[in-house]
């Protein structure tokens, strides 16, 4: 494990960044290859040559003794791999077999009924501003009854639903009293989203404020973002962007 070489496939405006403090976090070397996206906001041809989907994160695992790399894309996937390859201290591995099991529900919880809401909120803010011209107010009136009705509820819920799990047992990590996979696979949907970049939510008429309304959450955001490697992960991220 010492001479495996790990590089990870870092695209702009991508979900990417939890990985980096994850690694950060293991001590690991690795190499961040970092990629711009296109006019239209894709990936580019390089990214989809490493992954055919052109989704970021994807990392890269060159083992020793081995002729081609394994490939690991999808977060959850990643960090899952990547703490059982790596954390041979356990610091980041539940302690009993019920808190892994809650470990391995956040990693889809996030993937599955919370972040595809928030994705769906951007694409519908994006379609308001490409709507075509004199059909704007039409098409922001429509994607705002749908924001409303269904896709904004359904983000308050998972909030909520997290806040109120961290206030259960008094605040602190997700998952028992140490850093887990839980609180990597959450840091893009809570930390990134709905504490660094709170106008995102009010420029899609959200409403939402983190501090204001989830605590919890926010003692969670303090917690997790004071860590110095995470503060190190955010600025190897700028310096990686820095150097396209």
């Amino acid at each position: 494990m010492g001479q495996d070489k790990i590089v990870l496939h870092y695209l702009v405006n991508s979900r990417a960044s939890r990985i980096v403090w994850l690694l950060e976090e293991l001590q690991v070397d690795y190499e961040i290859k970092t990629y711009n996206r296109t006019s239209e906001g894709l990936a580019p041809p390089e990214l989809k040559a490493v992954w055919p989907l052109g989704l970021s994160p994807v990392v890269q695992v060159f083992r020793e003794g081995t002729s081609k790399p394994l490939t690991l894309a999808e977060s959850g996937q990643i960090i899952l791999y990547l703490i059982n390859r790596y954390d041979t201290e356990g610091r980041f591995k539940p302690e009993s077999e019920e808190d892994q099991v809650l470990v391995d529900y956040y990693l889809h919880f996030s993937e599955g009924s919370l972040q595809p809401h928030i994705v769906s909120l951007l694409v519908a803010s994006v379609a308001c501003q490409r709507a075509p011209w004199g059909l704007g107010w039409l098409v922001r009136s429509i994607m705002g009854k749908i924001n409303s009705f269904y896709y904004l509820k359904k983000i308050k819920t998972a909030y909520a639903f997290l806040n109120d799990q961290l206030a259960a047992k008094n605040g602190g990590y997700f998952v028992g009293n140490q850093l887990t996979g839980a609180d990597f696979i959450l840091d893009f949907p809570v930390n990134m989203n709905l504490f660094a970049n709170p106008q995102r939510f009010q420029e899609m008429g959200a409403g939402i404020s983190g501090a204001r309304d989830y605590p919890r959450l926010a003692e969670w955001n303090k917690l997790t973002t004071q860590r110095p490697l995470h503060v190190k992960a955010i600025q190897k991220e700028k310096d990686a962007k820095t150097n396209l």
